[in-house]
């Protein structure tokens, strides 16, 4: 922080931009640049699908809400589309914000650290299958339990008849 103490509004914001995309280059670094843009793409899909929803629910309000402009001797169509217009800037600017966002803010893993992901994974599972080998065999022994125990109940009921 104390870099930015004594500099212009303009050699802050060069500062902050370049931390940036020493940020961007370091992940890029870490996974490679095709897997990045795989990265990339993919929040870019995600972010872009919200927004576009959200867009769409936005316009459906607008045609809802712009009957009542007609009333007010106002042209309803020409007030939609100036509206309409603004909405689609306003989710362009949030599309480019949260896939920045986003970006910066994703946490990336070296080889190393996933190797070691990869085996507590592993453990994970193996642990998970002598669970299920475990949960098998109990229910088979309180299957067999309750057969015996239906067998013993029918017998005495025989005896008592």
């Amino acid at each position: 922080m104390n870099r930015l103490k004594v500099k212009s509004k303009d050699e802050i914001i060069d500062q902050v931009y370049e931390d940036l995309i020493k940020r961007y280059n370091e992940k890029e670094e870490i996974v490679g640049e095709e897997v990045f843009r795989r990265i990339e793409r993919y929040i870019m899909l995600e972010v872009l699908d919200q927004k576009w929803r959200q867009h769409l629910k936005d316009l459906t309000e607008l045609r809802e809400g712009i009957r009542l402009r007609s009333y007010g001797q106002r042209n309803p169509i020409h007030d939609y589309k100036i509206v309409g217009f603004e909405i689609y800037n306003e989710m362009i600017d949030a599309i480019k914000r949260e896939t920045g966002s986003f970006l910066l803010k994703l946490k990336l893993k070296n080889e190393e650290e996933t190797a070691n992901l990869k085996h507590e994974e592993a453990k994970k599972s193996e642990s998970m299958n002598i669970l299920k080998k475990m949960k098998q065999k109990l229910l088979k022994q309180l299957k067999k339990y309750l057969k015996e125990s239906f067998q013993e109940e029918k017998e005495e009921k025989w005896k008592e008849k």
